[in-house]
């Protein structure tokens, strides 16, 4: 059966618009503890977690074996609350103490993040490639004078390989998510409080 160019193009623009709906969630990932804490002993409180910009919740795109754009990966996820739980999870791992309560904190930690993006792509025959970007600008405030204790800009990329032989076994979602946590917790161990 042979296709017309207008039915092609029809096609084409029907696959451009396309797109995927990712659940966000904290999975468990193996880091390396590199985050320097001479601060022990010190209360901190999550004061600000501030969201980079999505389009309609837009925080990546699928991509072809030749690196052409395929569809976008959308999340209705809180992801607020998903940086706050990764936060928590990275100083519950350094032994950190974090109030929830302001007026008990000792320093006040202000998080804003400018990229959170996954992206797969697809290699029909080899092995699926999965991506993660994350860059932030943590400041950590004094409580009692509201100067800054420490200012620092964390970014890191995060890839993985899916097997062919594993695509009914791992979900493109399950991998999107390790790579996205794994980002997030290899950006905070750039993390130095002195």
């Amino acid at each position: 059966m042979k296709m017309t160019y207008g039915c092609a193009l029809a096609l084409s623009a029907l696959l451009v618009a396309c797109s995927s709906t990712m659940d966000v969630r904290s999975v468990n990932t193996p880091v390396k503890q590199l985050a320097l804490f001479n601060s022990q002993g010190k209360k901190l409180y999550l004061d600000r977690i501030v969201l980079p910009p999505t389009k309609d919740g837009n925080i990546g795109i699928r991509r072809t074996l030749a690196g052409d754009y395929w569809a976008r990966i959308k999340t209705e996820s809180d992801l607020r609350a998903w940086a706050t739980g990764q936060w928590r999870q990275f100083l519950a791992r350094h032994r950190q103490i974090v109030v929830t309560n302001p007026d008990q904190a000792d320093y006040y930690i202000q998080c804003d993040i400018t990229r959170l993006e996954v992206v797969k792509q697809y290699h029909w025959i080899w092995d699926d490639e999965f991506r993660a970007y994350v860059e932030m600008r943590v400041v950590v405030r004094d409580r009692l004078t509201n100067k800054k204790f420490n200012a620092q800009s964390l970014h890191t990329q995060v890839s993985k390989e899916r097997a062919n032989d594993d695509i009914e076994r791992i979900s493109d979602d399950d991998m999107l998510n390790l790579c996205l946590n794994t980002a997030f917790q290899e950006a905070l161990e750039q993390l130095s409080m002195p």
